[in-house]
């Protein structure tokens, strides 16, 4: 079976399934299909689809969907402008980028990975300088002799 095929087999499973499955793609659609203009109202009625939709966690996500309609539509904004040429053909194609948060979420889930390693922390000041550590390059520590604690020392700049 082919990727279409399972997904026809999955949908028909139940009648929530197959909901649930629509209201994936319409949330997918909302994202590659709106602008900063449009995505307020569409973003409305993807909530009030996923909320009049009678399957218990698509109503939950509802709310979710809800309490993060500002960072949402803030999704939308563009950041950058890419202007690409075609070598073999000599077309420009541009291309847009938004705004997003995922740098962040990857450090965040650094950290956490950090965290869970350590299995807890006790120490605040070590935790931290671990997570600079790992995260930030060309910082360099030294112990304090007095308390063993590790301070940064200074930021190295990068040679090129």
């Amino acid at each position: 079976m082919n990727p279409y095929d399972y997904a026809n087999a999955l949908v028909s499973i139940h009648p929530d399934i197959n909901t649930a499955w629509e209201l994936k793609d319409e949330l997918t659609d909302f994202y590659v299909s709106n602008t900063l203009e449009t995505a307020p109202a569409a973003l409305k009625k993807v909530i009030t689809d996923f909320r009049e939709s009678n399957v218990e966690e698509m109503v939950k996500f509802s709310y979710t969907l809800a309490n993060w309609q500002t960072e949402i539509i803030n999704s939308f904004y563009i950041a950058k402008t890419e202007y690409k040429l075609s070598r073999k053909t000599g077309q420009i194609t541009v291309g847009y980028k938004r705004l997003n948060n995922a740098l962040m979420e990857r450090l965040n889930g650094t950290v956490k990975l950090i965290t869970k390693a350590a299995n807890g922390y006790t120490n605040w000041e070590r935790f931290r300088n671990r997570c600079m550590l790992v995260l930030e390059k060309g910082i360099e520590f030294a112990i304090d002799e007095k308390d063993k604690s590790v301070k940064m020392v200074e930021k190295k700049e990068p040679t090129t």
